[in-house]
């Protein structure tokens, strides 16, 4: 059986940078990419696949699922290795990248007091750790100023933050090195446009910032706003 495809009108002409359409090339930062295979990177993907038909060629950074798998990834992914992904992407450039991992004597100390890297499990009363300090004891005002300070030594954006200076720095490079015309950052997590703005910044390439499902970020499951002073 045979279809006729419905005519489309034609996307609008790219403006001349002076070389060839097909030369451009486009710098997309994801955190997720093959082989991890999660919607995430399967997103990523899929816009490596399509792009050269659009007269675009992607380079790729992200992080190094091959050998650096951290904690934070498995609360918050779905591990699943599928590098035959990869041989559908042709010749992709893949710039891979270190995960550091950002805990620290601060970060544990929140956690311990209930804090927002606490674990939601209740004690032996069924009372959660920062239900049983009181409000005005001295482990909850420490609780309270470490939320306050969270954002210089915890997770911000996002718990992936362990990825950003070595990202950064590698794209950086990449571009300096290379002719990029443009940066496309996924989203989430939001790691990935905190790496696509240092970029940016550092060598004036025009930046696009994506933002997908931002409904994952459950924003209504979080802690009271960190910068308030009483947040917990």
């Amino acid at each position: 059986m045979s279809t006729t495809a419905r005519s489309r009108p034609h996307p609008p002409e790219l403006p001349s940078t002076g070389r060839e359409v097909e030369s451009r090339s486009v710098l997309l930062v994801s955190y997720a990419f093959p082989p991890q295979y999660d919607v995430s990177a399967r997103r990523a993907a899929k816009l490596c696949k399509y792009l050269p038909a659009a007269g675009w060629r992607p380079i790729v950074l992200t992080k190094d699922w091959t050998r650096n798998v951290a904690t934070e990834d498995h609360r918050a992914y779905a591990i699943t290795s599928y590098p035959a992904a990869l041989d559908e992407l042709g010749n992709v450039r893949v710039i891979r990248t270190e995960y550091r991992t950002r805990d620290n004597a601060l970060r544990r100390l929140h956690a311990r007091l209930g804090g927002a890297y606490a674990s939601s499990t209740p004690d032996f009363a069924g009372r959660s750790t920062r239900a049983s300090q009181g409000r005005w004891t001295p482990a909850a005002l420490t609780r309270r100023a470490l939320s306050l300070f969270s954002p210089l030594f915890g997770d911000f954006p996002d718990p992936f933050a362990g990825w950003i200076t070595g990202a950064a720095a590698a794209g950086v490079e990449l571009v300096r090195r290379e002719s990029v015309d443009a940066i496309v950052s996924l989203c989430p997590p939001a790691s990935a446009h905190v790496v696509a703005a240092e970029i940016a910044r550092q060598t004036g390439v025009p930046w696009i910032a994506q933002f997908d499902d931002l409904f994952s970020f459950h924003l209504e499951t979080e802690p009271r706003a960190l910068w308030r002073w009483y947040a917990g």
